[in-house]
């Protein structure tokens, strides 16, 4: 009983913070407010927490799993070519982007402490996307789709071209047209750069090098 206590006064204090950051920004959110919301005193707040970049790192983490298990259902375990799956990686990576710039406009002061106090938080992130998408090379390689040299590498250089789908404050700092038409021309870019070399005037045929999910079904997950 004490650990479901437990438990769930972890996650009313959670609640709290992330409708407190959303509402008013991580910045001019304190402990004692947060303790506030949950009618609990100061004290007792930092029995699960030690600091507010603690519950921050919490929060962060939950919301990037969350985008990493929705990759890995539409894209890395999707019953789709290798090719496909990396068109639609990309693609889906801005729509989770959007999607958390709208429910959460005050993110990006979030998204600055983590990076400055928290980098544990982005490692193990980054760790887990570069694993996906070398999955997908590596299934691409085994079907004939992909040649690559050292996947590792590669899966580096993929996740450092799309950077820029995956960062609140560089999304908002374009139109979301631009930024899907950009997605969709960094996708093809990729697909030509992986794929395997014609051999003794065959053609390679790759499904997704048309851009993966169409702007039209993101837009309608985004809504």
């Amino acid at each position: 009983m004490n650990a479901l206590l437990e438990v769930s006064a972890h996650e009313q204090i959670l609640s709290a913070a992330r409708e407190r950051f959303r509402r008013y920004g991580y910045n001019k959110t304190t402990m004692a407010e947060i303790a506030g919301d949950c009618r609990m005193s100061a004290a007792n707040l930092y029995r699960y927490f030690a600091n507010k970049q603690d519950i921050a790192a919490h929060l962060a983490a939950r919301c990037l799993g969350e985008e990493e298990a929705r990759l890995h259902t539409v894209a890395v375990a999707a019953p789709v070519p290798a090719s496909e799956g990396l068109a639609h990686y990309i693609t889906e990576t801005l729509a989770c982007t959007y999607e958390r710039c709208a429910s959460d406009p005050l993110i990006n002061q979030v998204v600055e402490a983590i990076g400055r106090e928290r980098r544990d938080v982005i490692d193990a992130h980054t760790k887990v996307k570069l694993g996906q998408i070398a999955t997908l090379l590596e299934r691409g390689i085994a079907s004939g789709e992909f040649d690559c040299v050292d996947v590792r590498e590669t899966a580096e250089a993929i996740l450092a071209a799309t950077v820029l789908f995956d960062v609140p404050l560089l999304v908002q700092m374009y139109a979301k047209e631009e930024l899907e038409r950009v997605a969709l021309t960094v996708s093809r870019m990729i697909l030509r750069s992986v794929a395997r070399r014609p051999q003794h005037g065959t053609a390679t045929n790759l499904p997704g090098a048309h851009g993966g999910r169409t702007f039209a079904k993101e837009d309608a997950a985004c809504r």
